[in-house]
């Protein structure tokens, strides 16, 4: 038969094919003191995670190991559904570096007080959104946020994201890059509540006047960091404006910046669109503006004005 080694060659390429991937599903949440974060506990494939296949998770909980040190989780992604979540119990400072998608589930935190986690990687928002809850212990999230709609939330208690499990409240720090443009909600407020550290960035999606994504909520934000503004839709006309951040309690540290943006010195930034207007923020209020530049001669009148006040004055 002529056709016998190119039908070998076929077999045995079949023999050695890798399997297909597959999406892997928590079927019963992971018992205390188990973790199905780099074992085979409660997955649907019987296996721990690998690389090739898909996880998702709508059942609580996913738990971390209960040890310190630094975890990789080995799927492609691991999606958090509504009604699923993963919840930390490290003992010691630990990361997990994953490629996380909340779907409607939250990542708590379930360890001690001075038992630090952080959130590496990346973390992908749907529409349906999904929140990271600082309860019991400190949250550090290091990973990168990306999508375009849904809302999230950084809270202190479970209640905020749906679940009864609620500790004490504490830290939360964002130390990541945001090109994330749905919107967040801030309801964390113990310890400070949240901070944007110093090598933070985040992304507002500038578009008609009053178009845009937001930071809002009635907890406290420490704003350290830098701001993005994509100005590529947004509208130029003098008074249109648009409200970033509304958070009951917020700050604007020292190193805050706002990228492509001059520093004015009393509180707002400002870019030229043309020699008669400008955008402007204004950390004050939290909202960026379109606002329009006086020509010289009316700037020179205004200060031959003030001068001569003031000689009257005297």
């Amino acid at each position: 038969m002529k056709n016998t080694p190119f039908l070998l060659a076929v077999a045995l390429t079949g023999l050695s094919a890798p399997a297909s991937a597959i999406t892997v599903t928590l079927t019963s949440g992971n018992a205390a003191g188990t973790s199905g974060i780099n074992s085979a506990t409660g997955w649907s494939n019987g296996a721990a995670p690998s690389a090739g296949n898909t996880y998702e998770a709508s059942t609580t909980w996913l738990r971390t190991p209960t040890s310190s040190g630094d975890f990789v989780f080995a799927g492609d992604s691991l999606q958090l559904n509504t009604g699923g979540a993963i919840l930390t119990k490290n003992t010691g400072a630990q990361s997990l570096t994953a490629n996380l998608i909340l779907n409607g589930g939250f990542v708590r935190s379930g360890a001690g007080y001075s038992d630090t986690f952080t959130l590496a990687g990346t973390i992908h928002i749907t529409s349906i959104g999904g929140g990271i809850v600082a309860d019991q212990s400190p949250f550090v999230i290091s990973a990168d946020l990306t999508g375009t709609s849904g809302t999230l939330v950084f809270a202190n208690s479970g209640a905020d994201v749906g679940s009864s499990a609620s500790g004490p409240g504490r830290v939360m720090s964002y130390t990541g890059t945001s090109t994330f443009t749905g919107d967040l909600s801030v309801l964390a407020s113990a310890e400070g509540g949240v901070t944007f550290s110093s090598t933070s960035s985040w992304t507002f999606g500038i578009g008609a006047s009053g178009v845009n994504n937001t930071i809002t909520g009635s907890g406290a934000i420490t704003y350290a960091g830098t701001f993005l503004f994509d100005l590529t839709a947004a509208s130029s006309v003098v008074g249109d404006s648009w409200l970033l951040s509304s958070v009951t309690t917020q700050t604007f540290d020292s190193s805050f910046a706002v990228d492509g943006f001059a520093n004015q010195g009393d509180g707002t930034w400002t870019q030229t669109i043309d020699p008669s207007k400008s955008y402007e923020f204004d950390t004050a209020t939290g909202t960026l503006s379109v606002v329009a530049v006086p020509e010289p001669s009316v700037a020179l009148l205004g200060l031959l004005g003030g001068l001569g006040l003031i000689r009257r004055r005297r």
